[in-house]
């Protein structure tokens, strides 16, 4: 859309007058296209964590109206306000009639406009996001290819003021009924009074607070739901549930929160036998650290030798394998976070690192809580340059997300690793400080 072409007297007022503007154009990443913001000071990527990338209305049309390769403005979505967004993907048909999700837009009542694209819409209220609920939710309409994202913060809209009529042109106080659609996307009721009855399942305390962990995650499904049945699988092992509770225990959460498809009892085992391989059982019980007060637990050599014959598969030859974690530790200042993206560069593409040990090629995700995203977008393809190594040759093999801002909990790390695609990645590395703690500052490569 052209400058010319943007009906801004459509646009409410009060986001005219939120100074948390930017523009936006799409990219190719990953093979699809997708809407990155830009600072219509700089020109360069913004931010939705980043203040100064952000700008007043008529400074970023103005910037918008000087650069045809923009796509459109966009608004930011945080904290300090209660403005929050829903974003119905595919929801209209190419004469812009609703196929599905005219009874959310219905009730909610607030302004709605299309999207760019033209086949789905935007609403803009005023309603905080319940906490544990998520972000997006998958399969809607007749095709099943529906969507529905709801955010009020750490996300931009695009913002087209082509309104859909028959809707206020005001951004209306929507929070009963932002909850309520909440709720009926993501429920949350109390199940235990209904479904987890201790004379119908004998249910124990550990089986009560993983429970209790399980309505508590934010994992997205993706199609079958079987990411989610994992991080399950995984929190019953940490609350060091038996076959018969863990079964239990899943079955009674799916009915407060159903998967999109049906699991049976035998695969629900065989994903707590796999995350038997990835968790520490009984970690969770009774709040106390398992490590703290170890009991005795000989077992025969000869045992061991029968449990474990073989090493686990190396990563760097003499270094890493699979399911270990390396610590660089050094002074602040020392270069650890450019050893360690050498590190990552040299797993990306199968070359010896540091020339020096042999490495088996795999995926690699860069967890940075440190640098900024411009940061990192100018120090990685210098590595990368110095090894002779071209920065499109991994574009299917290294992968980065800049935690820096976002990350407040470090606890809250599982939740994301819980979200990924599992044995996608051979190693995750994560820069962080913790000098905070009066330690160190270290530099982490783990395999997840």
């Amino acid at each position: 859309m052209e400058a010319y072409e943007y009906p801004v007297h459509d646009i409410p007022q009060c986001l005219i007058e939120i100074d948390r503007w930017v523009a936006w154009k799409t990219i190719m990443r990953d093979g699809r296209p997708t809407k990155v913001p830009i600072d219509t000071q700089t020109c360069e990527f913004a931010s939705v964590s980043e203040p100064k990338t952000w700008s007043p209305f008529d400074l970023a049309m103005e910037a918008f109206s000087n650069h045809h390769d923009w796509d459109g403005l966009g608004i930011v979505f945080t904290e300090v306000d209660s403005l929050a967004g829903v974003d119905l993907d595919d929801c209209l048909d190419e004469r812009g009639q609703f196929t599905w999700g005219q009874d959310i837009v219905k009730g909610l009542n607030t302004y709605t406009e299309i999207s760019p694209s033209g086949r789905g819409v935007k609403l803009f209220l005023r309603g905080v996001k319940p906490a544990l609920v998520g972000s997006r939710r998958d399969g809607f309409g007749p095709l099943g290819i529906g969507k529905v994202e709801v955010y009020d913060q750490g996300r931009f809209f695009a913002v087209t003021g082509r309104i859909m009529e028959g809707f206020p042109r005001t951004i209306e106080d929507c929070h009963d009924d932002f909850n309520a659609m909440c709720d009926w996307l993501w429920p949350r009721k109390e199940v235990r009074a209904e479904s987890v009855e201790p004379s119908q399942m004998n249910v124990n305390h550990s089986q009560t607070a993983c429970l209790d962990a399980l309505l508590a995650m934010n994992v997205t499904d993706h199609n079958d739901g079987s990411h989610r049945l994992f991080a399950a699988c995984c929190r019953c092992v940490e609350h060091d549930l038996d076959d018969q509770g863990a079964l239990g225990t899943i079955r009674n959460y799916e009915k407060s929160a159903p998967f999109p498809i049906h699991w049976s009892d035998t695969e629900i085992l065989k994903r707590i036998r796999d995350a038997e391989k990835r968790c520490t059982r009984g970690f969770a019980k009774s709040g106390e650290q398992v490590w703290a007060d170890p009991l005795p637990s000989p077992l025969p050599v000869a045992d061991l030798v029968d449990q474990h014959p073989r090493l686990r598969t190396p990563i760097i030859d003499g270094l890493l394998r699979e399911g270990e974690t390396m610590n660089v530790i050094a002074p602040p200042k020392a270069g650890k976070s450019w050893l360690v993206t050498d590190l990552a560069l040299s797993i990306a593409t199968g070359r010896p690192w540091l020339g020096a040990f042999p490495t088996h090629q795999g995926n690699v995700l860069l967890l940075d809580n440190e640098l900024h995203a411009e940061t990192s977008a100018d120090r990685i393809p210098r590595v990368a340059e110095a090894r002779d190594v071209r920065i499109s040759d991994t574009r299917q093999s290294l992968f980065i997300d800049n935690l820096r801002g976002r990350l407040l909990d470090f606890e809250k790390l599982r939740a994301y690793f819980d979200q990924l695609a599992i044995g996608f990645f051979k190693v995750s590395s994560w820069t962080l400080s913790i000098a905070s703690f009066r330690r160190t500052p270290t530099r982490t490569a783990t395999e997840i």
